[in-house]
């Protein structure tokens, strides 16, 4: 079981990098196996606004004109992109009916999917399974070759090839004013004689989590939300 979370970057966090979610879908074309998802297909799914830890969620399309009566505009819904499917998840181990926007979905194995269906006997697992950071690795990798200014790419490790890769920020305040003398205690303290001046200053590397090599940042090479470089 991986513990790590693959997050498949902008689509598992209600507040991402650059913006809310249900935008970025908006902006996104599904990839080719995301269009091919058909009737009978299982696949994970990409919760908007929850991490894969929490909710871990599977599907499997169904065909909506089967379902017309309940759902008279189906026509117009699969021409939006969205896919009808049976649904389950860790938060709702209940089989439901619903609609998923086609670029939340990834395809799975039927194999796994057919293991995935007896976790509603035995319960999902308490960690996620390898299999699925994998699916949610190589979407990732997919859906930023075709929008790189949305979807970060994981990182490879150049020397390892590894893709656990983490951003550490690590920041230095400096304070500077005139110095003083006072004995306080007793004891001769330095102490500023004017206004302290203020300076903050980061310093960001990546590092990899496998072979552990690393590599600094220039101030154009990051950003962190909340950080300013």
């Amino acid at each position: 079981m991986s513990n790590e979370n693959p997050l498949l970057a902008m689509l598992l966090e209600s507040q991402s990098f650059v913006g809310g979610a249900g935008d970025i879908e908006d902006e996104i074309m599904p990839i080719e196996a995301q269009l091919a998802f058909g009737p009978g297909d299982g696949a994970m799914m990409a919760g908007a606004d929850t991490a894969l830890e929490r909710d871990f969620t599977i599907i499997q399309a169904v065909d909506p004109a089967e379902n017309a009566e309940t759902y008279p505009d189906w026509e117009e819904r699969v021409l939006k992109s969205f896919v009808l499917c049976n649904i389950f998840s860790r938060m709702d181990p209940e089989m439901h009916l619903g609609w998923v926007s086609r670029i939340k979905v990834m395809p799975i194995t039927s194999e796994h999917y057919q293991e995935a269906l007896g976790w509603l006997e035995s319960g999902f697992p308490d960690g996620i399974p390898d299999w699925a950071g994998d699916y949610y690795q190589k979407y990732t990798d997919q859906l930023s070759d075709q929008a790189p200014d949305t979807i970060p790419r994981v990182l490879t490790c150049p020397h390892c090839g590894g893709r656990v890769i983490n951003l550490v920020v690590r920041r230095r305040l400096e304070w500077e004013a005139r110095a003083g003398m006072i004995k306080i205690n007793g004891v001769d303290t330095v102490v500023p004689t004017s206004e302290p001046d203020m300076e903050s200053k980061h310093t960001a590397v990546v590092t990899c989590q496998d072979c552990k090599a690393y590599a600094d940042l220039g101030d154009e090479e990051w950003q962190l939300p909340g950080i300013s470089n």
